[in-house]
């Protein structure tokens, strides 16, 4: 037999035919390589913390809400995206901080209803309080909200024992602060709630304000057989300070604190297991050392006023 012999039309339409089957296959290909790439994309903005941004909130049937309070939603929302913070995340937050202020209305959906308007007017407080709190925050520490995990704090408690600090004295800072902002979230599992982002957030920028210096200090005795340290500072709502000193057992040392009653004391031992005062309103302590290392003198503050605090350290050394 003998092949038929191929025509330019024939040669130009299979040409034809081969580049249609081409293209085809190429933009099937490339449809799914971009949604895969845009699905990552939306995974890794918004699904950072799924487990948190995953609870289902409260959804408010804006579109027939007067015009008063519709634009108090959308400065809330304006200042939520000023911020940084992920909005997915504020409506959760908003949502447990609420639900939890008022147990009552949990589960239901807030409508335009007039009977909701009151219901309506306290989520928006409840919103207002929250963004109030993370403005608070610095930049990056709203940024990383959404992300936060236990490795963030098992790394921060690492550094913040490069200052000679525990991880005790880095949580009584920040427990002190977040608990005078969130008292119900006292003895409750709040690190697995979006409001524990919060807590995590607090904690960032107290271990950096430490590591600046401007809340930390390591105390020495300076003057040549002086025995004596004095220093006065002032603290705002859930402020606090952390001091360290060197100081061998069996030294004497008597340390005074010029205070009111709202601010509370620590002196944890080196090792913890000797602390000498923790959390407390008493303003002294005298006694025998019971380790060799640096303590930590940790003062917080409890009051809703600006308050002043003056403290001395005295103690009878050996040779060092």
């Amino acid at each position: 037999m003998i092949s038929p012999r191929k025509t330019p039309a024939t040669v130009f339409f299979n040409k034809l035919i081969f580049l249609t089957i081409l293209i085809l296959v190429s933009g099937i290909l490339g449809w799914f390589t971009g949604k895969a790439w845009i699905s990552r994309v939306i995974g890794v903005n918004t699904g950072k913390n799924i487990e948190i941004l995953s609870t289902k909130s409260n959804k408010n049937n804006i579109s027939d809400i007067n015009n008063e309070d519709l634009q108090r939603k959308n400065k809330l929302r304006s200042r939520c995206r000023n911020l940084g913070l992920n909005y997915s995340l504020f409506a959760t937050l908003v949502d447990e901080y609420f639900n939890n202020q008022y147990p009552s209305q949990k589960g239901r959906s807030l409508s335009s209803n007039p009977d909701d308007a009151f219901w309506q007017n306290k989520r928006d407080q409840a919103a207002a309080y929250l963004l109030d709190i993370v403005d608070s925050l610095s930049p990056e520490a709203v940024q990383r909200m959404g992300t936060y995990t236990q490795n963030d704090r098992h790394y921060w408690k690492q550094q913040v024992n490069n200052l000679h600090l525990s991880s005790r004295a880095l949580y009584n800072l920040v427990n002190t602060r977040f608990f005078q902002l969130f008292p119900k979230q006292r003895n409750t599992h709040f690190f697995e709630k979006a409001i524990g982002q919060i807590w995590n957030g607090m904690m960032l920028d107290t271990l950096q304000a430490l590591q600046s210096g401007s809340r930390y200090e390591n105390l020495s005795f300076v003057a040549i057989g002086s025995d004596v340290i004095r220093r006065e500072a002032t603290l705002q709502l859930g402020e606090g300070r952390a001091y360290v000193v060197f100081l061998k057992a069996s030294d004497r040392m008597k340390f005074y604190l010029k205070a009111n009653r709202d601010i509370l004391l620590s002196i944890y031992s080196p090792t913890g297991s000797n602390n000498l005062i923790e959390n407390s309103q008493e303003n002294q302590w005298s006694g025998i050392l019971p380790e060799t290392g640096y303590y930590e003198i940790i003062i917080v503050s409890r009051s809703k006023q600006t308050v002043d605090y003056q403290f001395s350290i005295v103690v009878d050394r050996h040779d060092y």
